[in-house]
């Protein structure tokens, strides 16, 4: 077993642990981002750890160990940055 950080998705939103692995199962606790937990098993899809004296299950991208970026990292220019800006705003009709 080792500890293992969750996070990832929504910033600051607490992490959904279930009772068995899938999105219709039980929510039985919710993780703080940044919590530390015992991952028990990964299966690939869905991760088995114990968390505040429960055991559940939680999304397997969500949980990375000491050191690990929360998710993938992607660097965009300025200037790729305002085109989307701009091609979103005109789709939902925002004026800036």
């Amino acid at each position: 077993m080792e500890t293992v950080i969750i996070s990832g998705g929504n910033p600051g939103v607490p992490i959904n642990m279930r009772k068995a692995p899938s999105t219709s199962s039980a929510i039985i606790d919710k993780i703080p981002q940044g919590s530390e937990a015992t991952l028990i098993e990964n299966s690939g899809t869905w991760a088995k750890l114990t968390w505040n004296g429960r055991t559940g299950y939680v999304m397997s991208t969500l949980v990375h160990t000491k050191g690990e970026p929360a998710g993938d990292t992607v660097t965009v220019s300025r200037a790729e940055l305002e085109k989307a800006y701009n091609i979103l705003g005109n789709l939902l009709g925002l004026r800036g």
